[in-house]
């Protein structure tokens, strides 16, 4: 018997294959999935945002997956660009796809550029393997960085006394 994520088991059926649930979660979300590390805390977003943005940060704390659709100029690029810097910063992976390459491309424009190395772009505009050696080494080499328990400690307390300031 396979077992399927809960939110895949909402998205497809299979025929001759039985959709169950995963045991540990017994048809709930994960408690990770639920509190998605620092939504509840602090969101960890390079770009302005609104309240309607903002929502689909907080469906994203009640369920696995959003599919985030409109028409041009509403704000799905920026949003997800957002959504993508929070999970990065949280240690987490985020998977986007799209329709078309130009999409993808104008998202990660949109990262700030001390995580566009990051992404794995899978097109095919012939500099596929190109990007991905380069994005395989930057993760590598993001991976082996060290980072000072106490200077991870000061930048805490310097966001947390900015964040003070502008309330």
């Amino acid at each position: 018997m396979q077992l399927i994520p809960d939110f895949f088991k909402k998205l497809f059926s299979i025929d001759g294959l039985e959709l169950t649930s995963d045991p540990q979660t017994n048809g709930r979300q994960s408690t990770e999935s639920q509190s998605l590390n620092g939504f509840n805390h602090r969101s960890l977003f390079p770009l302005p945002y609104n309240d309607e943005q903002y929502e689909i940060v907080k469906r994203l704390n009640e369920q696995d997956a959003v599919t985030v659709k409109g028409p041009p100029g509403t704000g799905k690029s920026h949003t997800i660009a957002n959504l993508i810097s929070h999970f990065v910063a949280q240690g987490k992976s985020i998977l986007v796809v799209s329709h078309n390459a130009k999409a993808l491309s104008v998202l990660k424009d949109k990262l700030p550029k001390s995580i566009q190395e990051l992404a794995v772009s899978l097109v095919n505009d012939g500099k596929g393997n190109e990007n991905l050696k380069a994005s395989v080494n930057a993760i590598i080499r993001n991976l082996s960085q060290q980072y000072e328990e106490t200077k991870v400690a000061e930048l805490e307390m310097q966001l947390t006394d900015l964040e003070k300031k502008i309330c």
